[in-house]
């Protein structure tokens, strides 16, 4: 609209000098290209202008605003937990090779009892480890040596003598492997549950208790010198008993004694001798029969003066 406005004062200027020019100056045809030049001109003209009107400057390109990278922390490399005592030292089996539970045996019977014992866990146990009793009924056994090594996933097999109770009914022994520094190990997920012996005794005639007793103990005296050992021996009916008594320094004579009921009887005194050589002396009470089993023992500490 603009360069039309501007040409339409241009042509009315033109038109006026064409009427009062004479007549020979300019032709009409002459005229016509004049105005028609002048036109394309003023058109040209208000193109470029344009162009140069829309043409946006360039903008300056936006320098990118820096993010900082978090810092990782360094990623620890994973340890592998350290088994616990438990897993290290575990009993995942134990069989019975020999008298397996319910047995039934006469009271004071000797009987050999065989184990098969697995290590489940992931350390030896060493062959100064022990089986020892943990409750129950002992049976005349405390604890056992293991002997030899046992490595993980290796089975062991152990055959200890055991004695019957005297007393009828229904017995059991439980245990468990002990370590050099007193740590106790079985069965079970946390390696805490003992294995067992599980027998039935009848009621037959057996030595319940049998005991020494000494003269002099301890003993501080001249010498060589004796001193007298006297037993003791209870018993749970009639019946005869056959024993005799061990000591450090030997073994006596077999004595026996017969019993008409239930009761305690005192068996023949043992006069032991004694000397400088002796230092402590040691004694207890081996029942052959009905029983086939050692007593508790006494130290008796030997002292000699000039």
């Amino acid at each position: 609209m603009k360069w039309i406005m501007k040409i339409t004062p241009f042509l009315l200027s033109v038109a006026l000098l064409a009427g009062c020019a004479p007549s020979n100056t300019i032709s009409t045809p002459d005229l016509q290209t004049l105005v028609a030049q002048t036109v394309v001109a003023l058109q040209t003209q208000n193109a470029l202008q344009a162009a140069f009107t829309q043409t946006a400057a360039p903008s300056e390109t936006p320098i990118p605003t820096f993010t900082p990278v978090p810092t990782l922390a360094p990623t620890a490399t994973p340890i592998p937990p350290t088994p616990t005592q438990a897993e290290a030292l575990y009993v995942s089996n134990v069989q019975d090779v020999t008298i397996p539970a319910g047995t039934v045996l006469k009271g004071g019977q000797s009987f050999v009892k065989t184990w098969r014992i697995t290590n489940g866990g992931t350390a030896a146990w060493l062959s100064s480890y022990r089986i020892v009793f943990v409750s129950g009924d002992s049976m005349g056994v405390s604890s056992i040596t293991l002997g030899k090594q046992i490595n993980p996933g290796a089975t062991y097999e152990v055959s200890v003598t055991f004695t019957a109770p005297v007393t009828a009914g229904k017995h059991i022994a439980n245990f468990m492997i002990e370590t050099d520094n007193g740590y106790t190990f079985g069965l079970g997920p946390s390696a805490g549950e003992p294995w067992s012996i599980r027998i039935t005794t009848e009621n037959v005639f057996a030595v319940t208790a049998a005991s020494l007793s000494a003269s002099a103990n301890p003993y501080s005296g001249t010498c060589p010198a004796t001193i007298n050992l006297v037993p003791s021996i209870t018993v749970n009916g009639s019946g005869t008993v056959t024993y005799y008594i061990k000591t450090s320094a030997g073994t006596s004579d077999t004595y026996s004694l017969t019993f008409s009921d239930t009761g305690t009887k005192t068996g023949t005194t043992v006069s032991w001798p004694v000397d400088a050589s002796t230092g402590t002396l040691t004694a207890h009470i081996y029942v052959d029969s009905p029983n086939h089993q050692d007593f508790a023992e006494i130290s008796i500490p030997v002292t000699c003066t000039p």
